[in-house]
């Protein structure tokens, strides 16, 4: 009779999935070291592969799943580097840790190297800042299934992440790509924390979030289609778990 098949899963997919938690990991190491050089071309090069780390699309759900876990987690040197640094970039420099680089210097810099030079700073500040919150975007909607993700991170992400999300709903007539990205971190997080009062509303809605969400949603209808869809998502989770308290 033929044998009977093993409910072990092969070896060669243990040993690929291995392979990829290792690859993931090489991956988390490189970017903080490009993360912590001095140059803006390694500090994009690094969150440029971490957008691919953490894109179910690029890399696969599961692989991208376990890397954003080690982000966020940061526990050890290398993923916390990297977790601070995205922090520090959607901030706009307020979440800094001493090991990381002086941005506004990097960025104000004269190296003839750098394309971004003094003339064009504020160009490769903008799109270092775009690219961590695309990381972030990635990091949090992986994460969302875990209602402790953000336990340890509670206070910068209350006090720093929550208040620079709103700011950028506040430019969306002038930063649609922004406010998008932007309403689009709130969602996890409303969906992630939203059952908690306090965040809803002392961090949500007494900061005006819903109004903005509104008037970044009519900028959407008008000129960004992205825009108008995440905000009216986000508005309609914001209002769902509003409606509980």
């Amino acid at each position: 009779p033929p044998p009977l098949p093993s409910l072990v899963p092969p070896a060669a997919d243990s040993l690929e999935e291995e392979e990829s938690d290792s690859a993931g990991l090489e991956t988390i190491r490189i970017a903080a070291a490009m993360l912590s050089a001095p140059s803006v071309h390694q500090n994009i090069m690094g969150l440029e592969g971490l957008a691919s780390l953490t894109d179910e699309y690029t890399i696969g759900t599961a692989t991208a799943t376990r890397a954003s876990a080690e982000i966020l987690a940061g526990a050890n040197p290398d993923s916390a580097t990297v977790r601070d640094m995205i922090l520090t970039l959607v901030v706009g420099g307020i979440y800094r840790s001493d090991s990381l680089p002086d941005l506004d210097d990097d960025l104000d810099s004269d190296d003839d190297d750098d394309d971004f030079g003094s003339s064009s700073s504020v160009d490769g500040s903008e799109y270092l800042r775009i690219l961590a919150l695309s990381v972030l975007v990635n990091v949090l909607e992986r994460s969302e299934g875990s209602k402790g993700f953000l336990l340890n991170l509670r206070v910068p992400f209350e006090d720093m992440i929550v208040p620079a999300l709103l700011r950028d709903l506040s430019r969306s007539d002038r930063d649609q790509e922004s406010a998008d990205l932007a309403s689009a971190a709130l969602i996890h997080l409303v969906r992630a924390l939203g059952r908690d009062s306090a965040f809803l509303r002392d961090h949500l809605l007494a900061q005006g979030a819903r109004d903005l969400l509104v008037k970044a949603n009519f900028v959407g209808e008008a000129c960004f289609e992205n825009l108008r869809k995440r905000t009216a998502l986000c508005l309609a989770e914001l209002d769902s778990y509003s409606s509980l308290l």
